[in-house]
């Protein structure tokens, strides 16, 4: 990968390395004017260090090339310049034959540690770069759900990385599959052809993403990267985008078949809820309804009567468990539409309460509704079903002589709407499990088929409101359900409004 020039410690980079060298001269020159007018007041020694120091600067900006261009040019002008006699190349003292010698192996000797100290540098740079792209390409990856999504992560971080255009192919069925990448023109049968035998791959057009099982993908570049010093970087992205694909697919398999055990559990909780449930009512209508048949002559009034509201209450228990399911199948069937008009709670509440009366027995009801409760936009038919709901399932876990109240009121811009029993209450590890579909209570005898208030959160929710179980001030379970006020509307504005 083509190392930035804003990363290297030289002056002279890219296409400014050509004046690197009329920098060493220039350098040279400025430091010969200098030691010849340092020559009156300092010693040739002294001299020889500011040549020393400036041969180290050159070796530093512009590197090594420039630098013992700058040790030859620096010996040679100090002995011309600086060592009697004068502006010639030969002096009459030997020993500063050997200072000169000296000066030039310890200036080559700088330039070369420095030059070595700046690649040093440069690598060290460069290593810290591709630890910075490799954990970018990581955390992303990391983050990243789902296999096509997984793929634009990968590429992208490739081509900023490579300055390239590259093309992600998976596989799919008998072929491959484009997921991500700006490169719009690939040879298809190429790619085919490498995918099925790894080894016509060209290395510098093609990788093949491998995987701890075998291949995961094909990468298409163009332009191939070229930079050497690349290459490792290269290996540890495609092995890192390998692996997170390759878990993307672990994680989908699983998900897959825990959904499958998932739906089948379901559906053998639903076909196990439906048959007891009207197998019980089913069985009771059949036996009374033949001995009406059959031993009508011998039933006295009062016996015939009590026939019949055996038949009559088990039908509703049949009609309610038919009308939950479905209820629950239309509600998991999309998005809920909600027939929403302006009503009146009282009057909702009032239905429901009608609806359920036969089916309290010797239960007490307790209504506590406020006369000036203001108007809600809402589905009446659905929360109709709520109230039913939640007043049968505390007739099923009550016993006779309870008592059950229902109450509504206005709290803070909400309508609370409660009902509440005083009977064996309910567990606090199931008050939040009571709202999942087919669960059912196992503090208490298992009743229904564990739809009921799973039908209230799903209608309570699309209304924008919540739900939830406690504890009632009598000790027993309490559901409470919240619908959000809205600005009452005016005479004209109070007819329907479906959404």
């Amino acid at each position: 990968m083509p190392a930035r020039p804003d990363a290297l410690p030289l002056w002279f980079t890219g296409a400014r390395q050509k004046y690197a060298y009329v920098f060493a001269v220039l350098a040279i020159a400025v430091c010969t004017l200098l030691s010849i007018r340092m020559q009156p007041y300092f010693q040739l020694p002294n001299i020889v260090m500011v040549y020393l120091a400036v041969v180290a600067l050159v070796a530093f900006l512009a590197g090594r090339g420039p630098s013992i261009l700058a040790s030859v040019l620096a010996a040679l002008a100090f002995d011309f310049f600086n060592v009697p006699p004068h502006f010639l190349l030969t002096n009459s003292d030997g020993q500063y034959l050997l200072t000169l010698i000296i000066m030039l192996s310890i200036s080559i000797l700088i330039s070369s540690l420095t030059s070595r100290l700046h690649d040093q540098l440069e690598q060290s740079r460069r290593r810290e770069q591709h630890t910075r792209m490799l954990y970018a390409l990581t955390r992303e990856l990391a983050a990243t759900r789902g296999g096509d999504m997984l793929g634009s992560v990968i590429a992208r971080h490739i081509e900023e990385a490579f300055a390239t255009q590259v093309r992600l192919l998976v596989p799919d069925g008998e072929g491959l599959r484009a997921v991500a990448g700006h490169l719009q023109h690939w040879d298809e049968a190429a790619a085919l052809h490498c995918w099925r035998q790894p080894e016509s791959v060209q290395p510098e057009k093609i990788r093949v993403l491998e995987g701890a099982a075998g291949g995961v993908g094909l990468l298409i570049f163009s332009p191939p990267p070229t930079a050497q010093d690349g290459e490792r970087l290269l290996r540890t992205m495609l092995s890192a985008a390998a692996l997170a694909i390759e878990r993307a697919r672990s994680v989908e398999a699983v998900q897959a078949e825990r959904m499958k055990v998932e739906t089948e559990r379901l559906r053998n909780s639903l076909l196990s809820a439906v048959s007891h449930d009207l197998r019980t009512p089913l069985a009771t209508i059949v036996g009374a309804s033949s001995s009406l048949i059959d031993d009508q002559a011998r039933l006295d009034t009062e016996a015939v009567a009590s026939l019949h509201r055996v038949v009559y209450q088990s039908s509703l228990r049949m009609r309610s468990l038919v009308e939950n399911i479905l209820d629950m199948a239309r509600l998991e069937s999309g998005p809920v539409q909600l027939r929403q008009e302006w009503q009146d709670m009282e009057e909702v509440l009032g239905a429901a309460l009608q609806e359920i009366r036969p089916r309290l027995g010797e239960r007490r009801l307790l209504v506590s509704v406020p006369p000036d409760l203001p108007l809600l936009r809402f589905d009446s038919v659905l929360i109709q079903r709520v109230l039913i709901n939640l007043l049968e399932n505390a007739i099923k876990y009550t016993p006779e002589q309870a008592s059950i109240s229902v109450a509504a009121a206005v709290e803070e811009g909400w309508m609370r709407v409660s009902v509440s029993d005083d009977g064996p209450g309910l567990p606090v590890e199931e008050r939040e499990r009571v709202f999942e579909k087919f669960y059912r209570g196992h503090a208490l005898p298992a009743v229904g088929a564990g739809l009921g208030l799973a039908i209230c959160r799903s209608i309570v929710e699309a209304h924008g409101g919540r739900i939830s179980a406690g504890v009632a001030a009598q000790g027993g379970a309490s559901f409470v359900f919240y619908l959000r006020l809205e600005a009452q509307p005016t005479l004209a504005g109070a007819g329907s409004e479906n959404t």
